[in-house]
C-alpha cells in the first residue's frame, strides 16, 4: 500500500458525481445538488469530537492523514444541504471513516465492531444516549458484505430525533469501512441508503 502520496490526499475529494478513494480502492456517486466536506473540515470535526479539550492541531494534511491510516481516517462526507450548517441542518448526511484494525482487534467480526463502536459512543455522550432499535443484521449490498444497525439519540429535547443507520465492512485486510447514515425519515434514509448501494471496490479485498 502506498503512503505519503499526495495523489492519494487529492484522490480524497469529490471529482463531479463520482467520488474516488485510491486508497482504499473504491469509488462511490455523489448524488446531483449535493454536498461534500473537504478533508481538512473532516480532520478537523474528526478532532474536536475525540479530543474536545485539547487545542486545534497544527499538522499539515498529509501528517494527519498518516496518523489516520494507523488510526482512524475520515473519508467522505455527504449531505443535502450545505455542508457548513449545523449538524441538524445537514441532514440527511452519510459519513465514512476507515478504521485500522490493528487499534481494535483484527478478530472482530462487523457485528461485533459496531457494538464496540455503540459502546464508544455511549461512554461519550453527555447530552443523550444513542439506543440501539435493532439487531445487528448481516447482508450483501452491491456486492459487498455488510452488518448494519440503526438507532436513535435518546434524548429530552423538543423536536425531530435524529435516526442513525450504521454499516461496516472490511476493506484491504486492514481496515473496517464505517458508514453512518443520518436522517429524520424514511424518505431521507432511501436516498443515504442510494448512496451506499453506489460504492464498489474497484481492487481486490
Amino acid at each position: 500500500m502506498a503512503t505519503g502520496n499526495s495523489n492519494h490526499i487529492s484522490s480524497m475529494h469529490p471529482t463531479g458525481t463520482e467520488y474516488k478513494n485510491t486508497q482504499f480502492q473504491f469509488s462511490v456517486v455523489l448524488p446531483k445538488d449535493w454536498h461534500s466536506k473537504g478533508l481538512v473540515d473532516m480532520f478537523e470535526q474528526l478532532e474536536r469530537e475525540t479530543y474536545p479539550f485539547t487545542p486545534q492541531s497544527h499538522k499539515s494534511l498529509e501528517e494527519r492523514y498518516q496518523e489516520g491510516l494507523e488510526e482512524v481516517l475520515p473519508l467522505f462526507t455527504f449531505s443535502k444541504n450545505n455542508s457548513d450548517a449545523t449538524d441538524e441542518k445537514l441532514v440527511p448526511t452519510i459519513q465514512a471513516m476507515a478504521y485500522n484494525k490493528l487499534q481494535i482487534s483484527e478478530s472482530l467480526t462487523d457485528c461485533d465492531f459496531l457494538q464496540l463502536i455503540q459502546k464508544g459512543i455511549e461512554a461519550s455522550h453527555t447530552n443523550g444516549i444513542s439506543k440501539l432499535t435493532n439487531n445487528c443484521e448481516s447482508f450483501w449490498l452491491n456486492g459487498i458484505h455488510y452488518a448494519s444497525q440503526m438507532s436513535h439519540m435518546k434524548t429530552n429535547k423538543i423536536g425531530p430525533i435524529i435516526k442513525q443507520q450504521r454499516f461496516a465492512a472490511h476493506v484491504l485486510k486492514t481496515h473496517v469501512l464505517y458508514m453512518v447514515l443520518n436522517y429524520f425519515d424514511e424518505d431521507q434514509r432511501l436516498q443515504l441508503l442510494d448512496i451506499v448501494n453506489s460504492l464498489k471496490f474497484t481492487g481486490n479485498r
